[in-house]
């Protein structure tokens, strides 16, 4: 399990509201937090930041007092400068297992320019990270809350897309062993992409299904020979991103666990990956494991 995690807050944005993510932390295996107050170094050296960081400072100290009164072990380090590499450092150095960070809907262009603070994050991580959907939790000058209270029963109902690449490969790991322990409810979804097979391989689409029911059914043994009792698979047809965010949406789901390259931000966002894009437009939590 994720023993020890950074947990990431902008400070030119609010922060997050840290106590809200304690349940769903806990019951990933969390038990020491490190809260990496990151803000950008001409940002930081701004005197009205200078002024705004006292505020945001004493609502960390509350936040961070209520992970302390659930039982974690809380430290906090300040962070300048490029936020995706000084996080990836912290976790090297404190030796962390996850990396925990706020999202908030983003354009693609938005991204594409470097613009996403969570994913400058994800980009640099080599640790999975955990993404904390948020929201303006007391109007636009507020701090960000979590979004859904997905906090609460994080791993009732977990689902894994998986394509059957290595990245898919990297994620089921994490799950077999980091998550699907504590899990209620699995699901191991495969969408038969349409683009791909219309109109010339339509013809083999019993093929294939019968292929990739096989390799689900693989996947979902070794998920019960490991504990796990409520394991389904799914077979899809469609575009993928729209297949995971409606089966998300239909079906409960809680948390998704994802494969992702680490090709960096730029690259994820012109690429258009799957991962990318589902993060773009879902609010349900996402474990995201780098392949590498």
């Amino acid at each position: 399990m994720f023993e020890r995690a950074v947990l990431v807050t902008d400070l030119t944005s609010g922060g997050i509201i840290l106590g809200e993510c304690a349940p769903g932390l806990w019951d990933l295996g969390v038990r020491e937090v490190i809260v990496a107050e990151a803000v950008s170094a001409t940002v930081g050296m701004s005197l009205a930041f200078s002024y705004y960081a006292g505020t945001a400072e004493s609502q960390l100290e509350r936040e961070r007092k209520k992970l302390t009164e659930r039982g974690f072990v809380v430290d906090n380090e300040i962070l300048s400068g490029r936020a995706g590499a000084q996080v990836q450092e912290l976790a090297e150095r404190r030796d962390a297992c996850i990396v925990v960070v706020g999202t908030e809907h983003h354009s693609i262009a938005g991204e594409a320019l470097g613009f996403s603070f969570t994913w400058n994050i994800i980009g640099h991580s080599k640790i999975p990270v955990l993404t904390v959907p948020l929201e303006e939790a007391d109007g636009p000058e507020g701090p960000l809350g979590v979004r859904g209270g997905w906090s609460s029963g994080l791993l009732s109902h977990v689902m894994l897309p998986t394509d059957f690449s290595d990245d898919a490969d990297a994620a089921f790991g994490v799950l077999e062993s980091d998550v699907a322990p504590k899990a209620a409810k699995i699901s191991l979804v495969h969408v038969q992409d349409s683009s791909k097979i219309e109109p010339h391989l339509s013809d083999r689409l019993q093929e294939f299904n019968k292929i990739d029911e096989e390799r689900l059914g693989g996947l979902k043994s070794r998920l019960t020979e490991r504990g796990a009792g409520n394991v389904e698979t799914s077979l899809l047809y469609g575009r993928p991103v729209s297949e995971i965010l409606e089966f998300a949406a239909n079906n409960g789901v809680t948390l998704m666990v994802l494969g992702r390259k680490g090709r960096g931000v730029l690259a994820e966002a012109l690429v258009g990956s799957v991962s990318h894009n589902v993060l773009r437009k879902t609010d349900v939590p996402m474990l995201l494991v780098p392949s590498h």
